[in-house]
């Protein structure tokens, strides 16, 4: 369960364009699923930090730098390198009939206490229940 109360709400597009050539405008589904956003905050950066000796890898990669051109940094990185900052979180609902939410930009490698922990200290979070799939 998550609190949609004081987030931002971010609307899908109100002409929806495909993304590649396999794909027509006609067969895109036409009904987008509002999105919100919300953001780290220091306590959750805290947690993360205070748990990095539990991660299996903190860099990913010769120098951090990645493999491969669509490397998307894991939060513990993002926290590590500019923990100065909030970070983006979206929450974005997995389907037009389910309830799962998918929280887009918190990939984490830390154990499932710590990451309880941790996204229960974000705003719309704070009541939330993980699920495995």
């Amino acid at each position: 369960v998550y609190k949609r109360q004081g987030l931002t709400i971010q609307r899908g597009d109100d002409d929806p364009q495909p993304f590649s050539s396999i794909h027509t405008r006609e067969n895109i589904i036409q009904e987008q699923l509002t999105c919100w956003e919300t953001f780290t905050n220091p306590l959750c950066h805290k947690i993360i930090l205070d748990n990095l000796d539990l991660k299996p890898e903190f860099e990913s990669g010769e120098s951090g730098l990645g493999l491969g051109p669509r490397y998307c940094p894991s939060l513990e990185v993002k926290v590590t390198r500019f923990g100065d900052r909030s970070h983006h979180i979206w929450l974005e609902p997995e389907g037009l009939d389910d309830y799962t939410i998918y929280p887009n930009g918190i990939s984490v490698s830390l154990p499932r206490d710590v990451q309880d922990r941790f996204v229960r200290t974000i705003k719309g979070l704070e009541n939330v229940k993980i699920c495995l799939l």
